[in-house]
């Protein structure tokens, strides 16, 4: 009778593994929607999305963080590219001052709302991406 809680025990504790593995991988190969910026609502908040757009607003923070405005001709979102993301950012070469209207960005990130503004928060260097030349 022992014998057989104790391999009950291991069965379920592996299944319970493989089950965990595949869930991980399951989430790291979901990809975010790519949604037009007028698309973004209040009832995608706390989802990752990704958007393209030019820049029409550009604040730069003492502190490092950049803030933007993302347009697609119809709709603006606000970006902010806060300090610990334009750290990673300028370990690829890339400043603040790269940041200019007019500029193409696909940015993908979480979408919040701040003081009754939505934005899209990017997480990481490689969730803002220039889409023409950095010069």
């Amino acid at each position: 009778m022992e014998l057989k809680k104790s391999l009950l025990l291991i069965v379920c504790l592996l299944v319970s593994l493989a089950g965990l593995a595949f869930i991980y991988f399951s989430i790291s190969k979901i990809s975010p929607s790519e949604l037009k910026i007028g698309d973004v609502d209040s009832n995608l908040s706390g989802q990752a999305i990704s958007v393209t757009g030019k820049i029409t607003y550009v604040r730069t923070h003492s502190a490092g963080h950049v803030f933007l405005t993302l347009s697609d001709g119809d709709s603006e979102i606000e970006v902010p590219v806060f300090s610990s993301v334009m750290n990673q950012l300028k370990s690829d070469g890339i400043t603040q001052y790269e940041f200019r209207k007019g500029k193409t960005l696909r940015v993908t990130g979480i979408v919040g709302e701040y003081k009754g503004q939505l934005q899209i928060v990017p997480r990481k260097a490689s969730d803002v991406q220039f889409l023409n030349s950095l010069r």
